[in-house]
């Protein structure tokens, strides 16, 4: 698990969260806190002096332990401003992260650059990420664009997908099967605790009969999409993405 302290950032308080912190960092406040699909937990503190100082002293053993009782030492980072991401498209495949950076930081910029190029299983795609050090740069990189190599590049502001986190094995929000507190699989199609395959509703397909277990309603399964409660998270997590 990969602790990223953020100062800038609105996300979600838990009080789970909140005890296994100040087990290690007593007397210090999170403000908002919210777990992501890739096991990364984000916290979000009073200032970013706090953080820096976390950052500085953090202890390996806060958040170690997950549900099956393994000890997995953490780290802490300060995260990046999400909206310091900008995209390129149609770059040559044969240009390497490090040749595209040391190209993207010759345009003048205050400070370094990260670039990722995104991949479709092992094969390269022409699309590449990257992340600026601060937003004047990334302002000036859309403004009047980037040389990589001889071409000239336009760089576009990245906008990324909101997703919903939600666990597959209790099928609540904001945490995922790993760091679930359930002891047994909860159905995904009656609430009740057994496998989804051995449902017998499920079995009769009659979806009328499918009960969420997060708006405790008839009609749809804990997966659904149409669902009023999940509907709720998905704008939370839009509003989120956007600050």
């Amino acid at each position: 698990l990969e602790n990223i302290l953020n100062y800038s950032k609105f996300i979600k308080l838990t009080k789970d969260t909140k005890k296994e912190f100040n087990k290690y960092h007593p007397g210090v406040k999170i403000v908002h806190s919210k777990g992501t699909r890739r096991g990364t937990l984000l916290i979000e503190l009073q200032t970013e002096e706090e953080a820096k100082a976390i950052v500085k002293q953090w202890n390996s053993e806060c958040f170690s332990d997950n549900a099956e009782g393994t000890v997995n030492k953490t780290h802490a980072t300060l995260l990046k401003d999400k909206n310091c991401k900008g995209i390129m498209y149609d770059i040559d495949h044969e240009h390497s992260e490090d040749f595209i950076a040391n190209e993207v930081k010759k345009s003048n910029l205050k400070m370094d650059v990260t670039i990722q190029r995104f991949m479709k299983g092992s094969k390269k795609m022409s699309t590449v990420m990257i992340t600026f050090g601060c937003k004047e740069d990334l302002d000036q990189a859309i403004k009047y664009g980037v040389k990589v190599g001889n071409s000239p590049e336009d760089v576009h502001l990245y906008k990324p997908t909101p997703k919903v986190v939600q666990c597959f094995k209790c099928f609540k929000f904001d945490h995922t099967k790993v760091w679930c507190s359930k002891k047994k699989k909860t159905c995904r199609f009656c609430t009740q605790p057994h496998e989804d395959e051995e449902c017998l509703i499920h079995k009769e397909n009659d979806v009328s009969q499918f009960k969420c277990v997060n708006c405790n309603t008839n009609g749809h399964d804990s997966l659904s999409k149409e669902c009023p409660t999940y509907k709720d998270k998905l704008a939370q997590t839009i509003n989120y993405s956007e600050l």
